[in-house]
């Protein structure tokens, strides 16, 4: 949490390098961590987290949420060390790519897909 000015009422949610902000993420994983975050920062006790937790595992356990909060990118490289298969991403794009030749992915592409 961060004031940018001395008159600011309010301070501003900012993140750099943790799981908020980064692409590889999906978008419900940003929501709840951000959010819990700005509960602590905010002055939110352990049992008020504790509680907002709850509340999003609940909503993830009975299916709530509709699929694209799930939905993770991934960078796809041309080659992986060793000859590795390479990430999730990398096995998907060497699928799609037999499944259509016209649909190779290009080195640096991110890729999106759900794990079910």
């Amino acid at each position: 949490m961060k004031f940018e000015s001395s008159d600011q009422k309010t301070p501003s949610f900012e993140a750099k390098g943790i799981e908020t902000i980064r692409k590889d993420q999906c978008a419900l994983t940003k929501k709840i961590l951000r959010n819990a975050l700005v509960t602590i920062f905010r002055g939110g006790s352990i049992q008020d987290l504790r509680e907002y937790l709850n509340r999003q595992w609940a909503l993830i356990h009975a299916g709530r949420l509709p699929v694209s909060d799930y939905i993770l990118t991934g960078r796809v490289r041309s080659q992986y060390r060793g000859g590795k298969i390479g990430p999730v991403q990398a096995a998907l794009a060497r699928r799609l790519a037999e499944a259509d030749p016209g649909r190779i992915m290009r080195h640096g592409e991110r890729l999106p897909y759900v794990i079910v």
